[in-house]
């Protein structure tokens, strides 16, 4: 859908993509851009060109389109998009930028004698000719499994990498929902365990894992270099409390106890831990171990 031509600024563009599942997804962009300066002396001073992507009405990144030196003659530039299972929207826009004083648009007069009386930023969008989509498997190869973020049904807030850590022994919080990377997990299945995954982070590489092998409630839910223990496999038990087949609790295969976010808190930065498991008529009304999968057939 195309909508705003000849509206200066209003242009965009808006793509319907339809995914298999929810998860990462490889946007491979094939673009045209021959947009520069026309020089008084020597070689033209070329310009980089740019569009802001935002997915499913989210907030919206800058992409950078190089020179390539021709308006026939393309080039292909991929970037990591998030994609929920069925229909997703991604729209490109691309306003014209303020020149480098941040103040103004457009020609640039300097008053001497050699005025170029030219903008010093892009005017104009990169020329899309061909946008497609492939899944992305970021870290680990397995042939089954899926992606999907975890999202806390008592507060709506969703399982996080905080400040998208590569650390081991970082403690895993809830946060705002959003569209990156640290809030987006591979599930991978143990071979000969039912329901049962290692939980690895897109933004970290590292897996989900109870502290130091903990059975204690209260330890940390943390992330750690992926190893295979116990305290890194998860069993998905599924729960019927809400009415919705993509509930589960994340039950730790070492200590039998769920992740869980502590003090039941609603709040933005509230830690994750491992708790003795709820009863299923707790569920219904307590809700903080109750993650909604909705990556998960």
């Amino acid at each position: 859908v195309v909508t705003g031509i000849g509206n200066g600024t209003a242009n965009s563009l808006t793509l319907n993509v339809n995914a298999p599942t929810a998860g990462t997804y490889a946007m491979t962009m094939r673009y045209a851009n021959n947009e520069m300066l026309t020089p008084y002396y020597g070689n033209p001073d070329i310009m980089v060109e740019h569009a802001d992507v935002s997915v499913n009405g989210g907030s919206a990144k800058r992409v950078n389109f190089a020179n390539t030196l021709h308006w026939n003659q393309f080039a292909t530039h991929t970037v990591p998009v998030t994609l929920a299972k069925g229909a997703n929207t991604v729209k490109f826009t691309a306003s014209q930028l303020y020149n480098y004083d941040g103040t103004t648009i457009g020609l640039v007069h300097s008053g001497g004698g050699t005025d170029v009386g030219k903008p010093m930023r892009s005017s104009s969008a990169p020329h899309l000719d061909e946008v497609s989509f492939a899944p992305q498997n970021l870290h680990i190869g397995a042939s089954a499994g899926f992606s999907s973020t975890a999202v806390a049904q008592h507060s709506s807030l969703c399982l996080e990498d905080p400040a998208k850590s590569t650390a081991d022994g970082t403690q895993y919080q809830q946060n705002t929902c959003g569209t990156g990377q640290e809030q987006i997990f591979d599930f991978h299945p143990v071979s000969g365990a039912t329901d049962t995954y290692t939980v690895v982070n897109h933004s970290s590489g590292k897996c989900l894992d109870i502290s130091a092998y903990s059975t204690a409630s209260g330890a940390a839910v943390q992330q750690w270099t992926c190893h295979g223990g116990t305290n890194q496999r998860f069993k998905l038990n599924a729960v019927t409390a809400l009415g919705n087949s993509h509930d589960y609790q994340l039950v730790a295969v070492n200590s039998g106890k769920c992740v869980d976010v502590s003090n039941i808190s609603t709040a933005v930065g509230a830690l994750v831990h491992q708790w003795t498991c709820d009863a299923a008529s707790t569920l219904t009304t307590k809700k903080n171990q109750i993650w909604r999968l909705t990556g998960k057939d």
